[in-house]
């Protein structure tokens, strides 16, 4: 029978506390190596975080970069519209036969006779004009727009040979164009046979949203271009960019 062994020749393979200890320590080396992939894996998000920040900044640095491009085009778009609309009036309130709107030779006629002619024999009158102009070399064409509502007088649109005349007419428009009430004194007319530049529709538009500003006093259009006026100022501002806020271009 061989001799028992002393407490210190105790086979460490067998001790219970020695393998409770061991066991313990290995699921710490476990947790342990989880904690460093999941700093590993977190130091890749962090990583990824950052070049898809990067990224982002590249991406809006790109996009505001487009909307600036984009509102260049616009405005450049809108600015031409305009200028071809330089040669063309919006005439109102001017009844027609239903002969002479189908014809429009006779459209041209009515549109001569009735609005301009009174103006251009007015300018003639006063030596601004050499001689008053056929209807021929006045007008290039007319035609007639969709009414705006059931029953009301169809808008014309007609184009002028010479934006010269044009000028001339509405700068006399004031002082000789025809009247509702015929009276020349009357500092607020009501005309016959109104009319108005021909504006393209986002230039209409933003005439329309700075009227209805509570900070603008008045807005109106010179050659297709915005003015206006801010309440308690006699300063007159320009609209530069069309497409540009109602803030910004008041500012």
């Amino acid at each position: 029978m061989p001799p028992k062994k002393t407490p210190a020749e105790t086979d460490p393979d067998t001790d219970p506390k020695h393998n409770a200890i061991m066991a313990q320590l290995a699921a710490m080396n476990r947790r342990l190596d989880k904690v460093d992939l999941l700093s590993e894996q977190l130091g890749n998000i962090e990583d990824s975080m950052k070049q898809l920040a990067a990224e982002n900044i590249v991406i809006k640095t790109s996009l505001t970069s487009t909307q600036n491009t984009l509102h260049t085009v616009q405005n450049n778009l809108i600015r031409m519209d305009q200028y071809n609309r330089s040669w063309s009036v919006r005439i109102m309130e001017l009844p027609l036969a239903q002969a002479e709107e189908d014809n429009p030779f006779r459209l041209l006629e009515v549109v001569y006779s009735k609005v301009f002619l009174p103006i251009l024999q007015g300018a003639l009158d006063k030596d601004l004009i050499p001689r008053i102009p056929s209807c021929e070399q006045l007008l290039e064409r007319a035609h007639v727009l969709p009414a705006p509502k059931p029953g009301a007088v169809k808008p014309i649109i007609c184009r002028f040979l010479n934006r010269d005349y044009r000028s001339v007419c509405f700068r006399l428009k004031k002082e000789f164009a025809t009247r509702v009430n015929g009276d020349p004194s009357d500092k607020r007319p009501r005309y016959a046979h109104p009319f108005y530049e021909d504006l393209s529709a986002a230039t209409f538009k933003k005439m329309k949203e700075l009227q209805a500003d509570s900070r603008v006093d008045s807005c109106w259009s010179i050659n297709g271009q915005l003015r206006f006026r801010l309440t308690g100022s006699d300063g007159v501002k320009r609209v530069n960019q069309i497409m540009d806020p109602i803030d910004s271009i008041i500012k």
